[in-house]
């Protein structure tokens, strides 16, 4: 009888081999020479699909854990453990207990006590065991990384990850090391609740109507622009609906009191959509074409001649939706074939200026903007957060962190909204280790 073995069983086999081959023959791989091929996958991304990438990230699971588990319990850093957690997303188990059970041996090895396997429980608990006892024995707030996904499991606390998506909200700043560090004392009174120190440095104000919420993206807007006619290119529905959303933040963003008394201030606005990432002269030159082929026709200073040619083309195809097309349906959809084709949306079709740099500052700021809401906070400062925010809520630092959190008050306690990037906030070099006494504290539910 022939089944399927799961990446835990893998992992934790004293002997693996690998069987390569068909019907003219095959090939017995040692695990060490498997994964040596996997690894030379992985130097070469741009190659490689996503779906691809996530089927060698979950490959390397057996060799990351030996190799951490040959390290010794004393040299094992927090940052590595979280790293195996992340993949248990892609070990696909038919029950999401038994997933997080599977990963129970790699835990204690490292040290984590850990309570006793119990199917009784419901999987919202069990997740809740395993991210308790990582955290009691790490001391540290990494698993938040990973607590802002698409779906949630409606009965998981909100500084829980649920454990089975992943679909992660992207963290900013990149350096784990940087944004996590030692932020006991950390207790957990009762079932559901964590108590964390920290300081609260602002809160939000208003924030914009539209967001990048990945789980709507394509339902919402297409059919609230009534975009019939797109069906037949798919590639622009998601396009359309970033550039709706980054026209309704961009002219936001004009509120900042932080901005020149000109308006917009562009610098400002680059740090809060794509934060740590420093911004060289040509750099600023793309990002104004970026922004300025978003707000056509109003504020766009280029030539748009092909992009404007071929979405007249797509709209002469769909005489019997006429009725659908609106002027800001045919100045988003303008816009939208400019940034996925500036190599033909100039004039006359011709490449617009620094046309690759646009394509790829595109790509990375929908990818960093992804699930993100646009707001501003009660001093004037620009952020993106989860696109859950909401005008009232606060932004903690907690200890150990670097990077803020947002929360949001219940009547006693707090919901964990995600972390936020904020233009102006005194972003410390190493997370906050002040002394308690300064610090008040927070209970998440």
């Amino acid at each position: 009888m022939l089944r399927v073995w799961t990446v835990q069983e893998v992992a934790f086999a004293q002997s693996c081999s690998i069987v390569i081959g068909y019907q003219s023959g095959y090939y017995l791989l040692s695990w060490d020479t498997y994964i040596r091929i996997f690894n030379s996958f992985l130097l070469n991304p741009p190659s490689m699909k996503r779906d691809t990438k996530r089927l060698c990230a979950a490959l390397m699971f057996k060799g990351r854990c030996r190799a951490l588990v040959g390290e010794g319990k004393k040299a094992i850093k927090v940052e590595k453990v979280i790293e195996i957690m992340a993949v248990l997303p892609f070990m696909k188990a038919t029950e999401s207990r038994a997933m997080v059970y599977a990963i129970y041996p790699i835990l204690e090895n490292f040290g984590v006590s850990l309570p006793d396997p119990d199917y009784s429980k419901s999987v919202e608990m069990v997740y809740e065991d395993m991210t308790r006892s990582v955290v009691n024995w790490a001391k540290s707030l990494g698993h938040f990384h990973f607590v802002c996904t698409s779906v949630r499991k409606p009965n998981i606390p909100s500084w829980v990850p649920d454990w089975q998506e992943e679909t992660w909200m992207t963290m900013n700043i990149t350096e784990w090391k940087t944004v996590y560090g030692d932020s006991s004392p950390l207790t957990f009174p009762e079932d559901g609740k964590m108590t964390v120190y920290g300081k609260e440095t602002g809160k939000v104000r208003i924030r914009a109507a539209r967001d990048l919420s990945m789980a709507e993206w394509w339902p919402r807007d297409a059919y609230s622009l009534n975009v019939r006619s797109l069906a037949n290119h798919a590639t622009l529905l998601p396009v359309i609906s970033i550039i709706r959303t980054l026209r309704e933040w961009i002219a936001f963003s004009k509120s900042c009191t932080l901005n020149d008394k000109g308006g917009l201030h562009l610098s400002l606005l680059c740090q809060t959509l794509m934060p740590d990432s420093a911004i060289t002269s040509e750099e600023q030159k793309v990002w104004e074409i970026v922004l300025s082929i978003i707000q056509y026709p109003e504020n766009c200073e280029y030539d748009l001649d092909g992009a404007i040619q071929r979405a007249q083309i797509i709209e002469a195809n769909d005489q019997e939706n006429r009725a659908y097309w609106t002027k800001e349906l045919r100045e988003v959809l303008v816009a939208a074939v400019a940034v996925s084709t500036p190599n033909t949306s100039g004039p006359n079709g011709k490449p617009l200026p620094h046309a690759e740099a646009v394509k790829k500052l595109f790509d990375q700021l929908s990818s960093r903007c992804a699930d993100r809401a646009f707001f501003i906070t009660e001093d004037g400062r620009m952020g993106t957060s989860f696109h859950t925010v909401q005008a009232g809520d606060v932004l903690v630092r907690f200890k150990g962190t670097r990077q803020p959190m947002m929360l949001r008050k219940t009547s006693e306690n707090y919901i964990l909204v995600g972390p936020a990037d904020v233009v102006g906030l005194d972003y410390p070099v190493d997370p906050l280790n002040d002394d308690i006494s300064t610090m008040r504290q927070f209970t998440l539910i």
